[in-house]
């Protein structure tokens, strides 16, 4: 199979050398032809010529260096493959590596490498008062969030992230516009930081030139953990004070409500803000994703408070109650849901890709609320002690991990995106006095685990996931990824055991070395077991939302960020907790909603929570459901120049099941 393998990849090496041949050949041909121009023409036409002698010469140059990342490309899976033939006899079958990231991103376009080797000697210095020392470290923190910003303003401003080796930004809608996703996810780490001038900046921004009315497809999950949740946190840590973030947070919420126009309630992971089209994804067979649906609770339902507007919340809070009565009894739900009948679409239970952050949000919503939506206290116990009891292994040299179940069998590949468990069961520990004990078990030994992933690999960076039996990491490369430190705070908050600020600052020197590109920004690596290691020309915006937030508030005082007063979204931004009972409003029963036809287990639209106490948006009225015969709604949705108000008629009309409202009324309102 592995030799197999290898002549594939020759066989796709030689196509595309070919071809990169030929694209050179044509490139000479275009030359002598130019030349052949240049001889029988004036001065003038000789200067063009030097100008196109050197934009082929950077064409040249740039397939070049392409050749030569496939040929690196090449050897360095060609070594990997002959490692793994000859492992074979000692481990099980490798497993697929293709992942979707927690808190979403891509691996970015491939460039020449830029780097910063030379160790920084004041990384080793310690001073010997550990205030003081924290202090610096903390300093330091704030320095790597500066000469990352320094980066994103000076060559992708506007963009949604930024191509540090090639100094350009990089967009999601890749034709449609760009949403400015580092700006808005950067701002809370901002304010806990003290960066006013950088705030500021950002702010002004958000003011001016944030624009949501971009005709693209994009992640609904992504855009209410970064765009909803960045501009909230920033809204509330700023003392309520700037309510544009609160405005352009409801416009976000406003679109996103589009993606829950399905049979069940559960929302369809893709939607265009601009035509409100709402899809799933191929590669996704139709399903919605656990992590995805299962984690726009928190924003939602502090979206709803702050404009005192309960549909976001009844939305966001259905998609829950439809899990749970589909739930198994283990609590360990599926990764993969069927969007017309509620049935699971797969067996495979993961806390890495497709399934994390829905675990992190039952004990969330929880605290969220103040402790008092116990319905969610109790989903989560049920689903950590399963978790505990038949996921939690140990390796044969002690390094306790996180399997995967697949068809009942355990699968022993643990994702970096699982790292975050380690955090996820302190800070149950820390609330959940009767699970204390055990809780605390399972994250002091994810953590070290994770801890060793980072020290036993060449740069002191983590692979993207690890084999457990082998010993041997399945993806190599690694994103800036936020997992590991994330438990690293947690653990410190609880415990104070200063190891975890040593393996925090570990993580700086490790970063500073290999991560930090001179001109402004950060990168991460393909292989961080190659040495030296290449990078991959992005900077992913939640390095300056999780991964140098978590790190800033590790060496900080406890005072600068509460948790029982405060709650992470699974993008690192805080919001504040409130005392607010949900679930009391949701039925237990399923029922075919008499108005809008969907099958429903939560409220009717026209529903309100009366628990939750609410205040209003500054220059902003939401619109209220509306209640009324199906001749007045048409009527109205003739008139209505409100996308949102459209959204909630097309909703109570029952022509309009299974449609999208602007395809209904395309012809009588312009949205």
């Amino acid at each position: 199979k592995h030799y197999n393998r290898v002549i594939r990849l020759n066989r796709k090496l030689d196509s595309r050398l070919k071809g990169l041949k030929q694209t050179l050949q044509e490139i000479r041909d275009m030359k002598t032809e130019m030349y052949d121009i240049v001889k029988g023409s004036a001065d003038s036409i000789k200067s063009s010529m030097k100008a196109q002698d050197f934009k082929i010469g950077e064409i040249k140059a740039d397939f070049e260096l392409q050749i030569n990342d496939l040929k690196d490309e090449a050897a360095e899976k060609l070594k990997t493959l002959k490692e793994t033939a000859q492992a074979l006899p000692r481990m099980p079958a490798m497993v697929s590596t293709m992942q979707q990231p927690r808190g979403g991103g891509y691996s970015g376009d491939f460039a020449a490498p830029e780097y910063n080797m030379e160790p920084d000697a004041e990384l080793d210095k310690q001073l010997p008062d550990p205030v003081e020392e924290n202090t610096r470290r903390c300093h330091r923190v704030k320095d790597m969030f500066k000469h990352a910003w320094k980066g994103y303003v000076q060559y992708a401003w506007g963009a949604d992230e930024l191509g540090p080796l090639s100094k350009r930004g990089k967009d999601w809608a890749r034709h449609g516009g760009s949403f400015g996703c580092t700006i808005l996810d950067a701002m809370s780490t901002m304010i806990l930081m003290g960066l006013d001038a950088e705030f500021k900046k950002a702010l002004d921004w958000v003011e001016t030139s944030l624009n949501f009315h971009v005709s693209a497809e994009v992640s609904a999950f992504e855009s209410t953990i970064r765009f909803v949740a960045g501009l909230l946190s920033a809204y509330e840590l700023s003392g309520e004070k700037h309510s544009v973030l609160l405005k352009q947070a409801t416009k976000v919420g406003d679109a996103l409500m589009w993606a829950y126009n399905t049979t069940l309630g559960v929302p369809h992971a893709q939607v265009n803000f601009a035509t409100h089209h709402h899809s799933s994804p191929s590669w996704s067979g139709g399903s919605a994703v656990l992590a995805e649906f299962g984690s726009t609770q928190l924003e939602m339902r502090t979206l709803s408070y702050h404009t005192g507007n309960k549909w976001y919340t009844h939305r966001a809070q259905h998609v829950m109650n439809v899990v749970r009565r589909h739930l198994p009894a283990s609590g360990l739900a599926p990764t993969y849901f069927n969007l017309e009948n509620g049935a699971w679409n797969s067996d495979h239970v993961s806390l890495g890709a497709l399934g994390d952050s829905y675990f992190e949000y039952l004990l969330k919503q929880w605290l969220l609320s103040g402790k008092t939506d116990d319905v969610y206290k109790k989903m989560f116990i049920t689903a950590a002690d399963s978790i505990a009891e038949k996921l939690i292994k140990t390796s044969p040299d002690g390094h306790v991990y996180i399997a995967e179940m697949r068809r009942g069998q355990l699968h022993h590949k643990m994702d970096h995106l699982a790292c975050f468990v380690g955090g996820m069961f302190a800070l149950a520990a820390h609330n959940i006095p009767e699970r204390q004990q055990r809780y605390m078990e399972v994250a002091a030994g994810i953590t070290e685990t994770c801890h060793h992933m980072y020290a036993s690999s060449a740069t002191g960076l983590a692979p993207e996931s690890f084999l457990f039996g082998s010993g041997m990491p399945t993806a190599n490369y690694y994103i800036l990824r936020p997992e590991t430190v994330e438990s690293y705070f947690y653990m410190w908050r609880i415990t104070k055991e200063q190891k975890y600020r040593d393996w925090g600052w570990e993580f700086v020197k490790a970063a500073e070395t290999y991560c930090k590109v001179p001109s402004g920004g950060y990168s991460g690596l393909k292989n961080v077991n190659a040495n030296p290691p290449r990078k991959d020309d992005l900077m992913q915006s939640f390095w300056l939302a999780e991964t140098l937030k978590y790190l800033f508030l590790l060496f900080s005082d406890d005072d600068a960020l509460d948790l029982d007063k405060w709650v992470f979204n699974t993008e690192a931004h805080p919001l504040r907790i409130r005392e607010s009972r949900i679930s009391d409003d949701f039925t237990e029963t399923p029922h075919r909603d008499e108005v809008t036809g969907y099958v429903s287990g939560g409220p009717r639209p026209q529903q309100v929570i009366p628990q939750m106490e609410t205040k209003s948006v500054p220059g902003y009225e939401p619109k209220r459901h509306l209640d009324a015969p199906n001749a007045d709604l048409r009527g109205k949705a003739e008139e209505t120049k409100d996308p949102y108000e459209l959204a909630q008629i097309c909703d109570a009309l029952p022509e309009c099941k299974g449609f999208n409202s602007t395809g209904y009324l395309k012809n009588s309102v312009a949205t």
